[in-house]
Order: structure tokens, then sequence, then C-alpha cells
């Protein structure tokens, strides 16, 4: 599997999930997980991911999916 895919890949996992919050909770969303991810990782980083600019890193992926706690279907990969 090529980066790009992955970045697709993640791009989409992530975009589904945002779309079954409602809009005025992405704010929240996005929040939390940046503050999870650490120093590293902000905002601009975290829309870089949404837009599927760049990979999300797997620690990265593991607090997302710890903020969703299981509401969402298909774990990342």
């Amino acid at each position: 599997m090529t980066t790009q895919q992955i970045k697709e890949i993640d791009s989409k996992c992530l975009n589904d999930y945002l779309a079954t919050l409602p809009h005025t909770d992405h704010r929240f969303f996005v929040t939390a997980v940046v503050r999870a991810c650490g120093e590293g990782i902000k905002r601009k980083t975290f829309y870089n991911w949404k837009a599927g600019c760049c990979c999300i890193p797997s620690f990265c992926k593991k607090e997302i999916e710890r903020i969703e706690k299981n509401s969402y279907s298909q774990p990342y990969s």
C-alpha cells in the first residue's frame, strides 16, 4: 500500500466519523484529539489529516479511537 493510499484511507475514516457528529461538536472533538496527542500536534495538523495531506501517526490513531470511545465501527488500520 502506498503512502498516498494510506493518507486517503485515513482521511476518509476521519471524515466519515466527523460526519456522524453534530457540526457544533467538531471543534470539541478536534480540541480533545489535539490535547490527547501532545505537544507536536496542532489544530493545523489535524486539519491536514482531515484533508488527506499527511498520514495520521499510529499513536494519534489510538488516541482518536480512545476519544471516539469505540463508536466508530471500523478501527484505523
